[in-house]
């Protein structure tokens, strides 16, 4: 299930990018070179540093599903003001779809969540307990 709503997220994406070059060539009337230069390359910037799930500076939980949910929303209804209705009823299907994926995958993830959390505690205090007994000479002579 992780894999079918990373692959929803990224289909979002790359949807959330295409609907702000559209912005830029019907709305700011750009021609399609400069509105994928001056409207495309920096949503894409924004959404592989923020929003991309394997992203090292993603935001966290809650912030990026809601930010980028709302923002895959917004592109939907921006491509249905435009008049691009199919697409624009599309990303907002897909996003409602993929609201319901994240919501799902954290109540499952979260349960297990718990159980790895108190695992790497326990591991973490095993090794600082072994870290605290004496070894070698020191150990030895004591």
């Amino acid at each position: 299930m992780i894999k079918v709503a990373n692959a929803l997220s990224f289909v979002l994406e790359v949807a959330l990018v295409g609907a702000v070059i559209l912005w830029g060539i019907h709305v700011v009337d750009l021609p399609i070179v400069w509105a994928v230069l001056l409207c495309g390359l920096p949503a894409v910037i924004v959404t592989t540093i923020l929003l991309s799930a394997h992203s090292s500076w993603r935001l966290l939980w809650p912030v990026r599903p809601v930010v980028s949910h709302a923002l895959f929303a917004a592109a939907g209804v921006v491509l249905i003001a435009l008049d691009f209705l199919t697409l624009g009823w599309g990303i907002v299907t897909f996003t409602a779809i993929s609201v319901v994926l994240t919501i799902r995958l954290r109540r499952v993830l979260g349960a297990a969540d718990h159980q790895v959390r108190a695992s790497r505690t326990a591991a973490r205090e095993r090794r600082a307990a072994a870290k605290e007994r004496p070894r070698g000479r020191r150990a030895a002579s004591k």
